[in-house]
């Protein structure tokens, strides 16, 4: 898993929970916040970040993405398509889906007692985030992921 594979950095409105969460699935450095004050705009464009919300009071501001679709999975689409985000950016499940840190390779023997004996026996590629310690490994959800992301964008990962 590569970090530095995309360098587009997001702040997401956090009323937009599911589209903050699909970008870090996709490898973006996403930030959540609630977007308030034109303060803040600043400081998250000086960030390089660019802000995805519904909030009608950014809707024409400049640098600002604002979503016209209600739904989860249109959002998705939406951000994709108005960014003209490639399929060459995505470093899938490259994040922390929780903290949004980029994810270390650990070794196997490095996270014995920490995930189920079956995982921990079965299998040999992990990532653990450096800011909350939670461990990662390429179990089914990360089919169940690129399927969702499939229907979502017509993309085969």
């Amino acid at each position: 898993m590569n970090a530095s594979r995309n360098s587009r950095r997001f702040v997401v409105d956090s009323m937009l929970g599911n589209v903050a969460k699909w970008l870090r699935v996709l490898g973006f450095d996403t930030a959540s916040a609630s977007i308030r004050t034109l303060d803040q705009l600043e400081r998250f464009r000086k960030e390089g970040r660019t802000a995805i919300t519904r909030a009608t009071r950014w809707r024409s501001r400049a640098g600002v993405v604002f979503l016209e679709a209600d739904e989860p999975d249109a959002q998705l689409r939406e951000v994709v398509s108005r960014l003209a985000i490639r399929l060459d950016e995505v470093d899938l499940l490259s994040r922390c889906l929780e903290c949004n840190e980029p994810l270390e390779p650990v070794e196997q023997a490095e996270v014995l007692g920490r995930v189920p004996e079956f995982v921990a026996r079965t299998e040999t590629s992990f990532s653990r985030c450096p800011k909350c310690g939670r461990i990662l490994w390429p179990g089914s959800h990360v089919v169940r992921m690129q399927a969702r992301l499939r229907d979502m964008l017509g993309w085969s990962l």
